[in-house]
């Protein structure tokens, strides 16, 4: 008896693995739904081999352990399967009674949490085309927002399994350099490898808003090499208004007090080090570029470094005084 038994599980793991392979190998919808309908079918006893096939999420494997976890999801929580596959917020029987009648579904995908991120994948990378939007222009601006949302989820929720899809994303040249610098914002935040983003930074020839967004990135990682990275570009010359303008916030989202405060006291001495000197760095920006005061001026009040305030007095200019008041008025407001 346990002999026949282990013949038949082995079988089905046989089984499951050529199932897998063709969803993994699949370059159409139909291709990966028919190979998909037979892991299905195999039903709850192939749970535990699918959960076993779902942790490899490096370059080469990330594909297949993304089939295998959606394929579990569904077999585990249909329900969750069922709203991801027809986002209510992607509905123009559900959107156009909204007070702006306009697709939404972002604040949906990041409420269900890094659950859903597997299942946003399949659908980005086998199944869109069976999606059905709504005819002209509405349907445009449905997959749009569908795009977005796919791209901007996997960074809110922080899921690291999602990195080489978005390294997809961001080397995609047939899709937006829009889309692409999301997808780069994105892949700081689950702490893609930072020099994805520096070389597109460093390479004139790219997308300007390709730049901006791989330069937006590097302010969503915890850590001091981005401070580094991040003065290293705007110490370069010639670099576009754009990409500085970009880097400035990008200090303002890595030195950020809120960010660090939510990391835990375990983090202090790294914060203390970074939040210092996305500061320093900063106010030296505020007297040599006075045209970006604004942004500088914001980036410092998200930082909220108390010695900040000083340095911006003894600049001694007007725009520098009225930046250290309102750092000072958030740094008593905290």
């Amino acid at each position: 008896m346990m002999t026949l038994l282990l013949v038949c599980c082995l079988q089905d793991a046989k089984a499951l693995d050529a199932a897998l392979d063709e969803m993994a190998a699949a370059k159409d919808a139909a291709s990966y739904t028919t190979a998909r309908a037979k892991v299905l079918a195999m039903g709850d006893a192939v749970v535990p081999m699918l959960k076993d096939r779902t942790t490899d999420w490096s370059e080469t494997g990330w594909v297949r352990s993304c089939a295998a976890e959606s394929c579990r999801l569904r077999l585990t929580n249909a329900a969750l399967a069922a709203e991801i596959d027809a986002p209510s917020g992607l509905d123009p029987a559900t959107y156009k009674t909204f007070r702006k009648p306009m697709p939404l579904c972002l604040r949906d995908f990041v409420h269900r949490g890094k659950e859903c991120v597997p299942l946003l994948i399949e659908r980005w990378r086998w199944t869109m085309s069976d999606f059905r939007f709504s005819a002209g222009d509405d349907g445009k601006e449905e997959r749009s927002v569908f795009d977005r949302a796919i791209v901007d989820t996997a960074g809110q929720v922080n899921d690291s399994r999602a990195t080489w899809f978005l390294a997809g994303v961001i080397g995609d040249a047939n899709l937006s350099a829009e889309l692409r610098g999301a997808a780069a914002v994105s892949f700081g935040m689950v702490g893609g490898a930072m020099g994805t983003l520096t070389a597109i930074i460093d390479d004139n020839r790219t997308p300007l808003l390709l730049r901006e967004g791989c330069s937006l990135g590097l302010g969503r990682y915890a850590d001091a090499t981005a401070l580094d990275a991040i003065k290293t570009r705007l110490a370069a010359r010639g670099q576009d208004p754009a990409v500085i303008r970009a880097l400035l916030t990008a200090l303002g989202n890595l030195g950020s007090s809120w960010a660090w405060e939510s990391r835990g006291a375990s983090m202090k001495t790294l914060a203390d080090q970074v939040r210092q000197g996305c500061a320093d760095v900063l106010v030296g920006a505020m007297k040599e570029r006075p045209e970006e005061t604004e942004i500088i001026t914001r980036a410092l009040q998200m930082v909220a470094w108390p010695q900040s305030v000083d340095a911006l007095k003894a600049l001694g200019t007007e725009a520098a005084t009225k930046a250290a008041a309102k750092v000072e008025t958030t740094i008593k407001r905290k």
